[in-house]
């Protein structure tokens, strides 16, 4: 892809194509599941950079999910100033919980769901 081909003001490399970019909703997307699934303190330049998420893994799920709820929307509102987060609703299957985080953009209005999954792997 060549600068020219890129016609959006939000853009970055894709996490999952080398030399591919992502445009747009796609790359709020990415900056999302990024934030979320980041612990806090391992980014060494930006040590609050990320969310709690990982503070809740061991913990019943009834007691985990609010907190987990709570985390992801203060990461965001932290480190993702481009969107407004309308709704977080989860599932749960064994060893993976799934997120998925429903947002408006706030300069276009344009609305997307972003789905995080975490597991044992990620």
């Amino acid at each position: 892809m060549k600068l020219a081909d890129i016609v959006q003001p939000n853009w970055s490399l894709s996490a999952d194509a080398i030399g591919e970019v992502v445009e747009g909703v796609d790359e709020i997307s990415q900056c999302i599941i990024l934030i979320v699934k980041t612990q806090k303190g391992s980014d060494p330049l930006r040590p609050d950079f990320g969310s709690d998420l990982f503070l809740y893994i061991d913990k019943p799920i009834n007691e985990a999910l609010p907190k987990v709820m709570k985390s992801i929307v203060d990461a965001l509102n932290t480190w993702e100033t481009r969107i407004e987060v309308e709704n977080i609703s989860y599932s749960v299957d064994v060893g993976q919980t799934t997120f998925d985080i429903e947002w408006t953009e706030k300069i276009t209005g344009q609305t997307a769901t972003t789905k995080v999954t975490t597991n044992g792997a990620n």
